[in-house]
């Protein structure tokens, strides 16, 4: 596990406080987003939760966690461009 900062925008703070607890600081960023700090599970599961957002939740550090969810983002990539080379 890995303290994990995160910039939100406000419309997904529902979804938020229910993957983290009520319990969260909320640090505002702006009028649009905000940011916190979790300790989380980084994997498969972590990132497919941050997809599922689409851009309105972002990594803001570890460079580390950016780094593998770029990576992870990548693999999906490089894989379609391959099979685009195969057809």
């Amino acid at each position: 596990k890995k303290d994990v900062k995160l910039r939100c925008d406000y419309s997904v703070i529902g979804k938020v406080i229910d993957r983290f607890g009520n319990d969260i600081v909320i640090n505002p960023v702006s009028e649009d987003e905000f940011e916190i700090t979790e300790t989380v599970a980084v994997g498969s599961t972590f990132f497919s939760w941050l997809f599922n957002y689409a851009g309105k939740i972002t990594i803001v550090a570890p460079e580390e966690v950016k780094a593998d969810f770029m990576e992870l983002i990548n693999k999906f990539t490089t894989k379609e461009e391959s099979d685009r080379s195969k057809s």
